[in-house]
């Protein structure tokens, strides 16, 4: 019995290490979500989904509501064709998201998580999202969204 009852508890204890480290942004099922706009970077293309109601929301305020999401969806280029899903990033806005950060990488309220083409998550290991954080600290004039006048000029 004592085999059995060990088996248990490894299982038990695998399964809460394993819900500890799922990414606090999830990418979500976002196929009715709205392609609002596409960037070749030569060796990636990128396409940007935001909900509808996100959109609709942006035509008035230049700051991003809580709750919003946006989701991006890296190609590997091939001869400026779509070839294969390199990853997906998902930034998503909530209350007192953020705070974890050093004032000089911190983006608001935002969080961000990468996904590798297959949609598992990258891990800490692999630095999920202290390249989104440096880099969109320069979009702090638009709530560190770089895509927020596409986003709007869709909503148009």
């Amino acid at each position: 019995m004592r085999p059995v009852i060990s088996l248990l508890t490894l299982t038990l204890g695998l399964s809460s290490a394993l819900a500890l480290a799922a990414p606090k942004v999830v990418l979500p099922d976002y196929s009715d979500w709205v392609l609002y706009h596409t960037s070749d970077r030569g060796s990636v293309i990128e396409d940007m989904y935001a909900p509808k109601e996100l959109i609709d929301a942006m035509k008035s305020t230049d700051t991003f509501p809580y709750g919003a999401r946006i989701v991006l969806v890296e190609y590997f280029a091939d001869s400026g064709s779509k070839a294969g899903v390199r990853r997906y990033i998902v930034m998503q806005k909530e209350k007192g998201w953020g705070a974890d950060y050093a004032p000089n990488l911190r983006n608001g309220e935002w969080e961000y998580q990468a996904y590798h083409g297959n949609k598992v998550p990258f891990t800490d290991s692999e630095d999920p999202v202290s390249r989104c954080l440096s880099c969109h600290m320069s979009a702090k004039a638009n709530d560190y969204v770089y895509s927020l006048d596409e986003l709007r000029a869709y909503a148009r």
